[in-house]
């Protein structure tokens, strides 16, 4: 809870602006032949060193090209606390870029755009694949598909969230806004 209410005092103090931050998550997706997360083997896990080779690395090098004047400099990410996500290397990492982390309170799921909208949405415009490519493609296309506009709107319902935890003392609330 008192994470929420500093995050929404820097947003006040526009010393965390929504336009500067960039979210993610890593979800399991089973589809029928197919036991794998999207680019992850079964039987393997995500640790620190997978989330910045595979996660970071790529989008650091994305917005470099998309930004080339400031590259990554005043951008915030909003990830969950999992175990790879706060490790050190990660942190060093995301230091190194000049990127800043955005607190998230521990076991808050309400607070997180990719489970509170991004993967229901993903999942829900899947269809039967044959293989593994044929998957990732079609979640690259509905990943671009998303109008830039509801991507911003996620981040203001990210927004009415955090006061939805603090006037819930910090417990679950998703139930009561559904």
């Amino acid at each position: 809870m008192e994470i929420c209410k500093e995050n929404l005092r820097l947003v006040d103090e526009d010393k965390i602006r929504l336009g500067d931050i960039f979210t993610g998550d890593e979800s399991w997706i089973y589809h029928r032949k197919i036991v794998e997360n999207i680019g992850i083997m079964r039987g393997e896990t995500i640790n620190n060193q997978y989330y910045i080779e595979n996660c970071l690395k790529p989008v650091v090098k994305a917005l470099e090209i998309d930004r080339p004047k400031c590259g990554t400099r005043n951008l915030k990410i909003l990830h969950d606390n999992a175990r790879p996500h706060v490790h050190q290397n990660v942190n060093n990492f995301l230091t190194e870029h000049g990127i800043s982390t955005i607190q998230h309170p521990p076991y808050s799921p309400d607070l997180a755009p990719c489970d509170f909208w991004l993967f229901s949405l993903v999942k829900s415009q899947l269809v039967s694949h044959p293989n593994v490519e044929s998957l990732k493609k079609q979640i690259t296309e509905i990943l671009f598909s998303i109008d830039q506009k509801e991507y911003s709107k996620t981040f203001h319902k990210w927004l009415e969230r955090m006061h939805h935890c603090i006037n819930n003392n910090g417990d679950y609330f998703e139930h009561l806004i559904k």
